[in-house]
């Protein structure tokens, strides 16, 4: 299982930094940095692509980041995170259990 990812492009100084715990029963916790002042946009998808969940509220602006995410009702199994901001799309896998 990947629990840290260190994305395509980090260089530049955005990217997804972890998903913690992985694999997770209840609760996630995704963090990223973002090089600019932007807003970033999470997503859940399913391995099918489907989108499974949003996350509201993500914070934005240049710097590193955290956020929570509750996955507790999804079924056991291989998710995806994505963030996408104006000009790249990162993405990170993770497992929920039961």
């Amino acid at each position: 299982h990947l629990e840290t990812v260190r994305s395509v492009g980090f260089s530049q100084g955005s990217g997804l930094l972890s998903i913690v715990p992985n694999p997770a029963s209840w609760e996630i916790t995704i963090t990223f940095a973002l090089a600019t002042d932007e807003r970033p946009e999470l997503a859940v998808y399913s391995t099918q692509g489907e989108r499974v969940l949003s996350i509201p509220g993500v914070p934005s602006g240049a710097g590193e980041h955290s956020v929570q995410c509750t996955v507790g009702k999804l079924p056991a199994g291989e998710y995806f995170v994505q963030m996408r901001t104006a000009t790249r799309s990162y993405t990170a896998r993770f497992t929920v259990v039961r």
